[in-house]
Parts: structure tokens; C-alpha cells; sequence
């Protein structure tokens, strides 16, 4: 009974005694192993842990955001088939079409008019989606958790050894990884938010 309590109190001290830190690279351990392919070669590198305040770092904002990265690719793709199109039908339209330059054409036509219909169903999916981003930039700050920006070394299957970055969030009590972030992608959403959505407004 003696030797249980004092392991109990020995796990509360060392408990006590663990870092904010040491405690998100713990988690962050334990949610990167479900994909790193060598999760036994992990190593912490470095640890910066830092409150997640709204809008900037509300999940639900990001992943938004991240749709509307997504709307605008498809948007421009969509307007790149609209000139091609555009460009066929003239090449093959006039007075004297043959058969073949009709059918072109026709072919064109119909990729043109698809287009422009996937360019309506974006514009207003987007607009939508863009007006509640506005908003909720907008609202007032506030504490939806913690994030820690955090480098580790992982090996690949050959062997290799590599760095990862990621920004890793945690639910306001620091039980869980909520999400995971690359790091790279991390900074594209919030310069995208700065430089394409707030600039709007």
C-alpha cells in the first residue's frame, strides 16, 4: 500500500512539475503517430505554445477559409476553359463551316456554356461563404484555445531524416489535439485572409 501511494505521489509531482509545453508535445506526439511513417523516430526540436484567440484562429474560420482558397483555384480554372472555348468556337465558326469545323464548334460551344454555369454555381457558393468569413473576422476576440507552433524530426521509409513545421491547436482545457496545421499552409491562410479578404473591406 505504501509503495502504490508513493508511485502516486511521485506521478503528481512529476505531473506538477511538467512544462505547458512538454505537455503539448506530448499530444502533438501522440496525434502525429496515427501518420508519420516511422512515428518511433520522432523527436521533439522545438516547442512554442501560445493562446488561439478568434476570428484569426477559429477552426471553423480556417477551414472556411481554406474552401475559399479552393473556390478561387476552381474559379480561375473555370475561366481559363471559358477562353479556350471562346477561342475554338471562333476559329470554327463562319459561313462556309465543313462538318468537322461544326462539330468543333458545337463541342466548344457546349464546354463554354458548361463553364459558365460552373463560373455562376462558384461566384455564388463563394459569395456566401465570403460574407460569413466578413462577419466573423469581425466579431470581437476571444480564447477558443491554444496553438503551438512545433518542429520535430521524423525519419521518411528510406531512412531519411526530415524536419516537419506544423502549428498544432488544442481545446481550452489542453486534453486534445483539435487540429494540425502544416505550417507553410498555416501562414498561405492567414496571409490569404490579410491580403485577399480583409483588404476588401
Amino acid at each position: 500500500m505504501k509503495k502504490i501511494l508513493c508511485f502516486a505521489l511521485m506521478a503528481m509531482l512529476v505531473a506538477a512539475c511538467s512544462t505547458p509545453e512538454k505537455k503539448a508535445e506530448a499530444l502533438i506526439k501522440d496525434y502525429l503517430k496515427l501518420s508519420l511513417l516511422k512515428p518511433e523516430t520522432y523527436k521533439p526540436v522545438k516547442t512554442i505554445l501560445r493562446e488561439a484567440n478568434s476570428p484569426n484562429d477559429d477552426l471553423d474560420l480556417l477551414k472556411e477559409v481554406k474552401q475559399l482558397q479552393d473556390i478561387a483555384m476552381k474559379y480561375d480554372l473555370a475561366e481559363d476553359e471559358v477562353r479556350r472555348a471562346k477561342n475554338l468556337m471562333a476559329l470554327s465558326s463562319g459561313p462556309y463551316q465543313s462538318a468537322f469545323a461544326k462539330n468543333n464548334y458545337e463541342e466548344a460551344k457546349e464546354d463554354f456554356d458548361k463553364a459558365n454555369a460552373k463560373i455562376e454555381e462558384l461566384r455564388t457558393k463563394g459569395k456566401k461563404m465570403y460574407d460569413d468569413v466578413v462577419t466573423k473576422l469581425k466579431s470581437t476576440p476571444e480564447l477558443v484555445g491554444y496553438k503551438a507552433l512545433h518542429n520535430f524530426r521524423a525519419d521518411d521509409n528510406n531512412g531519411n531524416t526530415y524536419i516537419g513545421n506544423v502549428v498544432a491547436f488544442f481545446d481550452k482545457d489542453m486534453e486534445r489535439v483539435t487540429y494540425v496545421f502544416e505550417m507553410d499552409e498555416y501562414d498561405a491562410l492567414q496571409k490569404y485572409i490579410k491580403e485577399e479578404i480583409l483588404k476588401e473591406e
